[in-house]
């Protein structure tokens, strides 16, 4: 119809990270890090006990993924991570 539906999802802006909701209701969580979805809970621990590990966000984000894909079973592959370069000075 003529409704408009969003879903939740996380972007990255600036450096800051928000969390939009299905009402586009737009949130920054005071972590540093944040997840959503059915494997939220899962992917949200490992963000905490790799933060001090040194590891790239890239690596942390993986294994986010593979742990909620373990423990869930609506959390599958293939998954897209998308980091985009800091924009050109003027």
């Amino acid at each position: 119809g003529e409704r408009e539906e969003g879903g939740s999802f996380l972007v990255g802006y600036q450096g800051t990270l928000y969390q939009i909701e299905s009402d586009f209701q737009v949130g920054i969580n005071q972590d540093p890090y944040c997840s959503i979805g059915c494997g939220e809970g899962y992917a949200h621990g490992i963000m905490l006990n790799t933060a001090k590990l040194g590891l790239s966000p890239k690596k942390r984000i993986t294994l986010a993924l593979e742990a909620a894909t373990y423990f869930s079973n609506s959390v599958r592959p293939p998954f897209v991570i998308l980091h985009l370069p800091p924009p050109r000075k003027r």
